[in-house]
């Protein structure tokens, strides 16, 4: 396999960036990859179907990312921090910066707690948990599965989702107020404002009271 790679190389030009990774870590498709410390723009390890051991390094890109296998921890201070990987569990994230949280695609996520622009939980096929923010967008989103409770002050406070039942009731002053689903049912609305009332397609309507009758 070396032998194999020494003439592949004495083929084509060799580029700086390729030899760094070639001299950083071991890379590899199906294997188990070993460790890799440096120190640069991209660190850590990128394979496809293989377990990955941990990564440690300061940069712009820190952590793991692979697609079906395990992840290990990452603990970073930049930009982005966290585990991100398909369809395995998630580990705890904890930092402070701009998106804080676990992104995945079908499993249960843990809880969040950040302060800034976007706070919460998001997913798609499974359960989300509470969410509690002060900002701009405040509450759940997600696909399929069921919606927590939403308390919020701002423009759009509410529950919004696809085809699941919507969560409990809604109390806000502003312009839109209530909930809108499209195959579910929905809950009680009372509101002051220029549009108050219910408004979806397909399901059962609850109790609206308004100003504007």
């Amino acid at each position: 396999m070396v032998l194999m790679l020494r003439k592949a190389a004495s083929r084509a030009p060799v580029h700086s960036s390729q030899m760094a990774w070639e001299e950083g870590g071991n890379s590899g498709k199906n294997g188990n990859l070993g460790e890799k410390w440096e120190f640069g723009r991209e660190t850590g390890i990128r394979e496809r179907n293989g377990d990955s051991g941990e990564k440690r390094g300061f940069g712009r890109e820190m952590g793991i990312q692979e697609e079906r296998g395990n992840s290990g921890g990452t603990r970073e201070f930049g930009r982005e921090t966290g585990i991100r990987e398909g369809n395995r569990n998630l580990g705890g994230k904890q930092g402070f910066g701009r998106e804080t949280g676990i992104r995945e695609g079908n499993r249960d996520s843990g809880g969040k707690r950040g302060f800034g622009r976007e706070t919460g939980i998001r997913e798609r096929n499974g359960d989300s948990g509470e969410k509690r923010g002060f900002g701009r967008e405040t509450g759940i989103r997600e696909g399929n599965g069921n919606s927590g409770g939403k308390r919020g002050f701002g423009r759009e406070t509410g529950i919004r989702e696809g085809n699941g039942d919507s969560g409990g009731e809604k109390r806000e002053f502003g312009r839109k107020m209530g909930i809108q689903d499209k195959d579910g049912n929905s809950g009680e609305k009372w509101g002051f404002g220029r549009n108050t009332g219910l408004r979806e397609e397909n399901g059962d309507s609850g109790v609206g009271n308004g100003n504007l009758g």
